[in-house]
């Protein structure tokens, strides 16, 4: 009896794995773009920073000072879009030092800690005094009032106010993180608390005498991923996700004896 060799043809096949791979591509962009929405919902302000000359660079701006720097500014009090740019604050005294040269014993050291109450994750934070609050760990100004960064995870550096991260020591403050730094030499010229986060405009004196003005220390202000960054994340997924793909084994078309 004469044998005939069948083989089953694997363009079908192919085409499957083919629509397989750009389904999930579709929707690692689609992932990436709602991130990238997700990030955009807040104002930006936009500020003039400036590096000091006491503790670290202020890290602020890449170019010269005087440039206008886009970040969000997070706050306490309902003025703020609370979804997007809301916080709590806790502040209690502490024996700690964030900055050994240029201590002063004139203030009161303070631990802050501030809780991330949105939905988005910021980077890169920075405290910036009001202009009735005195502070000594400075490392530039931010709309010419005293501001540091609030960064301790590198060692060399003068400045380390940052205690704990409450979820991972990455320097990210992600929806429900709390944070807790060091304060040097904090004062008030009107009582107000460091907790209190309270005025909508970076540098913003709350000692002016109208009643419509929160009292407030100071201010939060932060970057946050840029979405071109959450876009390339997205990608560069889909990208991986092709490339396995594409290593797999050649799969063989079967054949079969009639």
């Amino acid at each position: 009896m004469r044998k005939t060799l069948v083989v089953r043809p694997v363009q079908e096949e192919t085409s499957c794995l083919g629509s397989s791979v750009w389904i999930q591509f579709i929707f690692a962009l689609m992932v990436a773009l709602l991130f990238t929405a997700g990030q955009a919902n807040a104002l930006w302000t936009y500020v003039v920073a400036a590096n000091g000359t006491t503790c670290d660079p202020l890290g602020l701006t890449a170019g010269a000072a005087g440039i206008a720097t886009p970040i969000d500014e997070l706050g306490t009090s309902v003025g703020f879009d609370l979804a997007d740019e809301g916080i709590t604050a806790f502040a209690t005294q502490t024996a700690d030092i964030a900055c050994l040269s240029n201590f002063s014993q004139t203030g009161t050291q303070v631990l802050l800690s501030i809780t991330n109450s949105t939905s988005r994750t910021f980077s890169d934070l920075w405290y910036v005094a009001d202009p009735e609050t005195s502070i000594s760990n400075i490392d530039g100004e931010i709309n010419f009032n005293s501001a540091f960064k609030i960064d301790g995870t590198v060692t060399i550096n003068q400045n380390n106010p940052l205690i704990s991260e409450s979820f991972a020591s990455d320097e990210y403050f992600t929806p429900g993180e709390t944070w807790t730094f060091i304060i040097d030499g904090y004062s008030n010229a009107v009582s107000a608390l460091p907790s209190e986060l309270a005025s909508i405009g970076v540098g913003f004196d709350s000692a002016e005498p109208t009643l419509t003005i929160p009292l407030s220390s100071g201010s939060i202000v932060a970057l946050v991923p840029e979405p071109s960054a959450a876009l390339l994340m997205g990608l560069g997924l889909a990208g991986l996700t092709m490339t396995g793909r594409r290593r797999s084994p050649d799969r063989k078309g079967k054949g079969s004896l009639g």
